[in-house]
């Protein structure tokens, strides 16, 4: 995959280059200290222990995810929509938001909520790292009203590069979830469907509309579109 900066930022045009390459994400967004393309996980650990803020290293740019409240809701009631299930036949677990895993050298993302089997631990035990070596089974990323199109495309396709089995994409301003088993193979799921769990979670019968139960109808803020 093409980096998003191989040196230091030097002139606007290049800043503009790689907010480009970064999906066209708002500019607030995009950390100038360390120069972008030249931050280390040691920054991004730094970032957030300053900022108080769920962050990303992308090819050496830190980056501030798009979150909100509302966004965090949704997480916790998914959440506690698979509990049960994922619980009484001791699957695996759960990482909210704040677990980062390294998906290559200077590639960290974290998903708004991920799964991975009991299988990938060793001896059954958490990986207390900051940054998660194990790569999760599943990603599942919530729609934020500063997220772009482009942006989570790039994601799903890192996701996918890395190996990761699924991604699941919330929109609660669709109220629909996309689960893609690739980059190109996806299925959009309406509230009058049936979230299957595919193979990560077999036998998984959990209507769509139960997912956005507690979510007012939502319109996403006007944006900068991108193709």
């Amino acid at each position: 995959m093409t980096t998003v900066a191989k040196q230091g930022i030097e002139t606007a045009a290049e800043l503009l280059d790689l907010i480009e390459r970064l999906g066209g994400i708002p500019p607030h967004r995009v950390m100038m200290r360390p120069t972008p393309g030249e931050a280390t996980e040691a920054d991004l650990l730094d970032h957030i222990k300053r900022r108080k803020r769920n962050c990303e290293l992308i090819d050496g740019v830190i980056v501030e995810k798009a979150t909100g409240h509302g966004e965090a809701s949704i997480v916790g009631w998914l959440l506690m929509c698979m509990h049960a299930y994922v619980l009484s036949r001791s699957l695996g677990c759960f990482i909210t938001g704040g677990g980062m895993v390294r998906l290559r050298r200077r590639l960290v993302r974290a998903p708004d909520l991920s799964f991975i089997r009991w299988d990938k631990l060793p001896d059954g035990m958490f990986d207390m790292s900051p940054i998660g070596k194990i790569l999760p089974d599943l990603a599942i990323e919530v729609i934020s009203a500063g997220n772009t199109k482009s942006e989570i495309e790039r994601k799903i396709g890192e996701y996918f590069l890395a190996r990761i089995e699924a991604v699941w994409i919330v929109d609660h301003f669709r109220r629909v979830v996309i689960v893609h088993t690739s980059p190109e193979d996806a299925v959009t799921l309406a509230e009058t469907d049936t979230l299957d769990g595919g193979t990560v979670f077999p036998g998984l019968d959990l209507p769509v509309a139960r997912i956005f139960e507690p979510v007012p109808p939502t319109k996403r803020r006007n944006r900068r579109k991108k193709s």
